[in-house]
């Protein structure tokens, strides 16, 4: 069951403005856009997509989340995985739609895109992550983007799971040093990444001789995720990030618990930093962005 209080309460607004707004001491600001919604119910309540930067933008998340709840619906909460260059906007954008997960365009530079593996966990499909010593084979994935990328991932658990890392830091660079990286942000980073992902997958059915199944729709058409720590309304639990080494020894029931047990979903979220993933290599990331970039 998901508690509404907590989903109100000033840690879980934290958790969630930690992945959405990123500020450098230059005043830039990089944001993604957030969609709140109600996607059980059989019709969609108020759905608001928000560039997340101050401290008013959180007083209307919280009023968007308790309209839900009063409207008797569970608010799910996902983020693009563009960040876009905010810096000259004083507060948050509102752009109204129906159902919250069309492809948005606001009239901001993109900078970047998240690198997002969205992995099926069902039966007939991936059904080896549901058995004993699934996640630890799971976890060769990280390992093997350690190597070939320089990145390491952050697993989500929501229904499925997502093998996510943020980019920014590096495609801030390129976004300030490299001319016209807005367009090849827009015309061609979704497909190096796109690339990127049939490359890993097939790495890793290679090592452990797995088929892994993943929805490469995560490129072409939402470009949104489930945020962490956001409800599933269907799943009645919260979707949590974990990391390679967390997951080492557990199973997907022991993740199902600790998704479902408030406490443990808070306990991650006092040590979480809002960011998904980590960057081990940068100049390993960097050669490959040069080779995406002269092909482009």
């Amino acid at each position: 069951m998901i508690d509404l209080d907590f989903i109100r309460s000033r840690e879980f607004m934290r958790a969630i403005w930690m992945q959405l707004a990123k500020r450098y001491s230059d005043g830039t600001v990089l944001a993604r856009l957030l969609t709140i919604a109600d996607l059980k119910s059989t019709k969609a309540i108020g759905i608001d997509r928000e560039v997340g930067l101050d401290r008013s933008f959180l007083r209307r998340m919280y009023k968007a989340m308790d309209r839900v709840v009063r409207s008797g619906g569970v608010p799910e909460l996902y983020g693009t995985t563009i960040l876009y260059d905010v810096s000259k906007i004083g507060s948050g954008i509102i752009n109204y739609t129906k159902h919250g997960l069309n492809e948005p365009s606001p009239d901001y530079p993109q900078v970047s895109h998240s690198l997002v593996i969205d992995i099926d966990v069902k039966e007939g499909v991936n059904e080896w992550i549901m058995r004993e010593g699934g996640l630890e084979r799971l976890a060769a994935l990280d390992e093997i983007a350690r190597q070939v990328l320089g990145v390491g991932l952050t697993f989500t658990f929501a229904r499925g799971i997502q093998a996510r890392v943020d980019l920014y830091g590096i495609h801030l660079g390129y976004y300030k040093t490299v001319p016209n990286w807005q367009g090849f942000v827009i015309n061609n980073l979704l497909n190096a990444h796109k690339s990127i992902v049939v490359g890993l997958v097939r790495k890793f059915e290679g090592i452990t001789g797995l088929r892994l199944v993943y929805d490469p729709m995560i490129y072409d058409k939402g470009r949104v995720v489930r945020l962490d720590f956001s409800p599933h309304a269907g799943l009645g639990v919260y979707s949590i990030p974990l990391s390679p080494e967390d997951v080492r020894g557990m199973t997907l029931d022991d993740v199902r618990k600790i998704q479902a047990n408030v406490d443990r979903v808070q306990s991650l979220m006092r040590r979480y930093s809002g960011r998904w993933g980590v960057i081990v290599d940068e100049p390993r990331y960097k050669s490959f962005m040069s080779l995406s970039r002269s092909q482009a």
